[in-house]
């Protein structure tokens, strides 16, 4: 038989798990694509997904509304927002809890590789920093559009940058 792993509260050395109250009046901005998930249903009315397509239009959804948006359950994004917030449950006598159960969502969505299309998504959460109260920024897919960035970048130097052989 396989034994379950830590609760994730445990695995970060915690002595005991966070109490239902916490992360309340915290706004937490994942910039990763969530979908619907179940064990997030608690957080109805403190979850927006903040998308910003390829025409650069930003809508704002929420993904219990919108279920029929699928994402991988591998989605960094998804998987970092079950970790804080999932619904606590009991499995073998272990107690499994979030990290913030009470805490207000944003994720964030935009085109990977574009720069334009992360700003606009940023400066809109930023137009709305008081009202999101946003304290707690999570960047699982950030550094896929900055590696792209950069290797467009640093591709373009070296080209300019070698040296005609001997």
């Amino acid at each position: 038989m396989i034994q379950a792993p830590d609760p994730v509260w445990k695995r970060l050395g915690l002595s005991e798990p966070p109490d239902e109250h916490a992360g309340e009046g915290i706004g937490v901005l994942v910039i990763d694509p969530i979908g619907y998930h179940p064990a997030l249903l608690h957080l109805q009315g403190r979850l927006r997904h903040v998308i910003i397509d390829k025409n650069m239009q930003l809508t704002v959804e929420d993904p219990f509304i919108h279920r029929e948006r699928q994402v991988s359950l591998w989605e960094h994004g998804l998987k970092s927002l079950l970790c804080m917030a999932h619904a606590p449950f009991a499995y073998d006598s272990v107690e499994y809890t979030s990290l913030l159960p009470r805490a207000d969502y944003t994720c964030l969505s935009y085109q990977y590789g574009s720069r334009d299309s992360l700003r606009k998504g940023i400066d809109w959460v930023l137009e709305r920093k008081n009202e999101f109260n946003i304290k707690l920024v999570l960047c699982g897919s950030l550094w896929r559009s900055l590696h792209s960035l950069w290797w467009g970048i640093s591709t373009s130097h070296r080209k300019k940058a070698r040296c005609p052989s001997a």
